[in-house]
């Protein structure tokens, strides 16, 4: 069946209900991720602007302590400013004085790292502060003295900096050089709210996860009962009409005899015998419930034996009187003989049921035999369209072959038999041709229906075997 899948619809709610717990989890991993990185990000631009204002005022301050010109000045006063020394222990800012000239030249540098014995000329000893001359430079230059600021890198690590003008002595007032005050820039990884965020985000994943995992369960729950009493019912109905039908097929087999040795014998044993068709019929097609059952519920094992399928063929004479089987040799495949004869009844059934016409006699051929891979799939297909299983093109040599064919109407064209419940008319239940596929399926065969290409008249099937599932074998 194409519904016959080994899944079954349990299995589907299941796998349901396991993808819709993962979507509510990576939708919940998803949500708690952005509003993680929307707080960490705000968080860091409200430090951002706390340091600056910081800065700018260090540097503001700073800048009122330098006297002096830019050939003479005096940062006597800030060195001696709590700015160098601040009395809560906590670290000042680094700050870099600049006197104007062609380049600005570095006077003063309170890095607290560095001490008062260090060789300003060393340079090894002290970081440099080239990076520092171009704010300081266009702070010299800003006309309106609003500060420069920049993220740069300085030492070993990166630094936020903001450079101020400071003024010479005198009535001119004219700029003398820049301070540039520096503290080591805000990232997002030294916030404090980075582990609290991450130690509370994945809880809030997890709970969320385990929440949606159980309403999905709640909610997927009644459908998988309603799938697995649908299972229940079908199996215990096809189990249950097993043995009445039984029953009243051994009744009328019993009437038939037994009306044979009355007058009235030819009046009513027509109508016995199509009792027992009818009771025949039944009891295949709640067979074919059962199957289709188990198949749903994934209740169907796998057997691997070697199987004489020159025997499975030869029972089919006891299917219908019509039948005639042509079996030339011993033939073994590898499969499982229950599901073959299953298979071979279906076929039977179907060619009796939709493969006879009024003007040809119902006769219905079932062969087994051996075909070069060259000549495999010769079958054709449903209406002339592509085959509705597949053609057998590339099994190997000498494959094992099973036919049935009729000398009927044919398929009907454009229509997919092997669909469930598709039937081409004449009654039936769409259910023989659809199992047929999935057993061949199962057994890695290729199941080829098409024109009857030996008789030129009526439908054919093929089950082709794979070498491998084929062994020669004779007896």
């Amino acid at each position: 069946m194409s519904a016959a899948s080994a899944s079954g619809p349990r299995a589907a709610l299941q796998r349901l209900n396991r993808r819709l717990a993962v979507l509510f989890a990576v939708s919940a991993l998803a949500g708690v991720t952005a509003f993680a990185v929307v707080l960490v990000v705000v968080d860091t631009h409200a430090r951002e602007r706390e340091l600056d204002s910081f800065l700018q005022g260090e540097a503001g301050r700073a800048a009122g302590l330098v006297f002096g010109t830019s050939a003479e000045p005096d940062t006597s006063a800030l060195t001696d400013d709590m700015l160098f020394d601040r009395p809560d222990g906590a670290r000042p800012a680094r700050l870099v004085v600049f006197a104007r000239g062609g380049d600005p030249r570095e006077v003063l540098d309170s890095d607290p790292d560095l001490s008062s014995d260090d060789d300003p000329t060393a340079g090894a000893a002290r970081p440099s502060t080239d990076a520092l001359i171009p704010i300081a430079r266009l702070s010299m230059d800003d006309p309106e003295e609003n500060g420069v600021r920049s993220t740069l890198p300085l030492g070993d690590g990166t630094v936020r900096a903001i450079a101020l003008p400071w003024f010479s002595d005198g009535d001119t007032r004219e700029v003398a050089g820049a301070v540039v005050a520096v503290a080591p820039a805000v990232t997002w990884t030294s916030g404090p709210l980075l582990v609290p965020t991450l130690v509370g985000g994945g809880a809030l994943v997890i709970s969320l996860a385990v929440v949606g995992a159980l309403i999905t369960r709640r909610s997927i729950r009644p459908a998988v009962d309603a799938a697995q009493q649908r299972e229940r019912f079908l199996a215990l109905a096809a189990h249950e009409l097993r043995t009445p039908l039984a029953r009243l097929r051994a009744g009328a087999e019993s009437l038939d005899r037994g009306d044979g040795r009355s007058s009235a014998a030819p009046a009513t044993s027509p109508a016995v015998r199509e009792l027992v068709a009818i009771a025949d019929g039944a009891s295949r097609v709640i067979g074919n419930l059962l199957l289709a059952a188990r198949i749903d519920q994934s209740e169907v094992p796998e057997v691997r034996e070697q199987v004489r399928l020159d025997q499975i063929a030869a029972d089919a004479e006891h299917l219908d009187p019509n039948v005639i089987v042509d079996v030339a040799e011993p033939l073994t495949v590898i499969g499982d003989p229950d599901l073959l004869r299953h298979l071979v009844a279906n076929l039977v059934e179907n060619a009796r049921r939709h493969g006879t016409v009024p003007e040809r006699a119902p006769l219905i051929t079932v062969a087994a035999f051996r075909r070069p891979t060259a000549t495999c799939g010769d079958g054709g297909s449903v209406g002339g369209a592509a085959p509705s299983v597949g053609m057998a093109s590339s099994v190997g040599p000498d494959a094992v072959v099973l036919q049935v064919r009729d000398l009927g109407p044919g398929f009907p064209p454009g229509l997919d038999v092997t669909r469930e419940f598709v039937t081409s008319g004449n009654g039936g239940t769409g259910l023989g041709l659809s199992l047929a596929s999935w057993i061949a399926r199962r057994h890695g065969a290729t199941l080829a229906i098409g024109a009857n290409a030996v008789d030129g008249v009526g439908g054919q099937v093929e089950l082709v075997f794979p070498p491998a599932a084929g062994p020669a074998a004779a007896d």
